[in-house]
Order: structure tokens, then C-alpha cells, then sequence
């Protein structure tokens, strides 16, 4: 049976050259896992209002949604995500761990020792190369 992609968007959250990873809670898939924070988009939903939508949900903040970067397929053994990532600032509120475990604020040009879900590592990737090419 072929899977079909899952539409997935995430948040790389700025903040004084750190960004904003979840760790992910049981019972989820893949809890243990860090991440960039986002999720599934809704029928008839936008990328954008999704990413607002689950930024609240998750972290009880409102985030300005900025610049996307490149859209990474990645197929686990059970599903396929597509993921949308989009450069992001909290706009309002205050970081509250709702969905998550917990939080961390990292530098993305260093080594990231936290284990990360394997699409996250090649968003991260490109949005360190996006901000050494200003």
C-alpha cells in the first residue's frame, strides 16, 4: 500500500541566535525526540494559519510567520511527512511547554547534542547556510 505525505509545517523560532526546539511527550510518535515545533495542516487551512494555529496549541504563543525555507520530504516506516518550514518570532506571549516535555533554546551553528528528528537536521541545515549568505 503506498503512504501518502502527510502536509507538516514547523517553526524555527528566532531569539537572540538561538531557536526553539520541543522535546516530545509520551504517549506521541517518536516521544523522546526533539523537534521544531509545528504540525499537521487542517483541510481547507493555510501553511501559515496552520503554523499560528499549532504554536499556540503547543507552546501558548503567538509567533509572526516569516520567510520559508525549502520543503523536506521524509518517510518514516510508517508515514511519509512533507515538511514546511518557515523562519518565525514570538509576537506575543509567553513560552509555555503545553504539548512538549519540555523546551530548549539552541544554537543552530553548533554541533546540536539533543537527538532531533531526522528532517529537522537538514531544515536546520539550510537555515544556518540562509543566515550566513546575509
Amino acid at each position: 500500500m503506498k503512504k501518502k505525505p502527510i502536509d507538516v509545517v514547523c517553526a524555527i523560532i528566532e531569539s537572540d541566535r538561538k531557536i526553539l526546539l520541543g522535546k516530545r511527550s509520551a504517549p506521541r510518535q517518536h516521544a523522546g525526540f526533539w523537534e521544531l515545533p509545528g504540525g499537521k495542516i487542517d483541510l481547507n487551512e493555510t501553511p501559515h494559519d496552520a503554523l499560528s494555529r499549532e504554536i499556540m496549541e503547543e507552546l501558548g504563543v503567538t509567533i509572526e510567520v516569516g520567510k520559508q525555507l525549502s520543503v523536506v520530504v521524509h518517510e518514516y516506516e510508517t508515514h511519509i511527512v512533507r515538511l514546511i518550514p518557515f523562519i518565525c518570532r514570538i509576537s506575543g506571549g509567553t513560552i509555555k511547554p503545553l504539548e512538549y516535555q519540555e523546551t530548549a533554546r539552541v544554537d543552530p551553528a553548533a554541533k546540536i547534542e539533543l537527538p532531533l528528528l531526522p528532517p529537522d537536521y537538514g531544515i536546520l541545515e539550510e537555515y544556518v547556510q540562509t543566515k550566513n549568505d546575509r
